[in-house]
């Protein structure tokens, strides 16, 4: 037996880019001799299927080999997809840490590091735990292997911003079982909670979403999204960082004398 990779050629819907570009690299159906014949990929992809003839001489195309050069075109809208993605959950993490804070403290309190509504930590953690963690089926594995991962970016990034603005935006220290007040017991099992709904139930229902939209749609609002996220990340550094500012400022100045 020999393995000939089949192409699926279909229209957007259902599955997300993503998806698709699995499919693409894993679909490998068997086909008996040389007589250049392909299999059938199955039902189950809830899409239109296209069968492309393979010849018998073609190599074997590993499952790793990269999805943009199976499904051309599909790599940027995946990272489109991806950034908003990330956003929905920026925003909805700002979103819980207000109403927790408001709850907690009775008064509206700033949250996160950037100006704009979001704290980027939640969807960094977000799309790594359904990057890394997507795969595994058993819940209590998500929950588990969620915790740690989760529990691990928090931890690094409270330290860099430490180390980086001599500042820190959360302290556990009131909580038992916590690390230096930058990690605890009680939050990591927040997170693997976090960390279920992600791969169960958002990560689904946000792509899902997602693609009832044209890729048009879905690159410009990237691209508007990347602006606004560099836009605020530079004016946050500059009103946190004296050095980087006044960099600036004296990047500035050489221009205004050269000029």
């Amino acid at each position: 037996h020999v393995f000939s990779p089949v192409a699926c050629v279909s229209r957007r819907g259902g599955m997300s880019p993503l998806a698709e570009g699995m499919v693409l690299c894993l679909a490998m159906t068997p086909t008996h001799g040389h007589d250049g014949a392909v299999g059938v990929l199955g039902q189950s992809t809830e899409r239109d299927v296209r069968e492309v003839t393979m010849t018998p001489d073609l190599p074997y195309i590993s499952p790793l080999m990269d999805v943009a050069s199976l499904a051309p075109g599909s790599s940027a809208v995946i990272v489109a997809e991806t950034i908003i993605f990330f956003t929905v959950i920026s925003v909805g993490g700002w979103i819980y840490e207000t109403l927790l804070c408001l709850v907690m403290e009775r008064r509206l309190v700033r949250r996160g590091v950037l100006y704009g509504p979001c704290c980027p930590i939640y969807g960094v953690g977000a799309t790594c735990v359904w990057l890394c963690l997507g795969w595994i089926e058993s819940p209590v594995g998500v929950f588990v292997a969620g915790a740690i991962l989760a529990t691990s970016i928090e931890y690094a990034t409270g330290t860099f911003l430490v180390h980086r603005f001599h500042r820190s935006w959360w302290d556990y220290s009131m909580f038992r079982f916590n690390y230096r007040g930058r990690i605890c017991l009680a939050a990591s099992l927040v997170f693997g909670f976090f960390s279920l709904l992600i791969v169960l139930f958002l990560q689904p229902l946000i792509f899902g979403g997602l693609e009832m939209l044209t890729e048009a749609t879905l690159l410009d609002a990237a691209s508007f999204l990347v602006i606004c996220y560099a836009t605020d990340v530079v004016a946050t550094t500059l009103s946190l960082d004296a050095r980087a500012r006044e960099r600036v400022l004296g990047v500035a100045r050489r221009i205004r004398d050269i000029t």
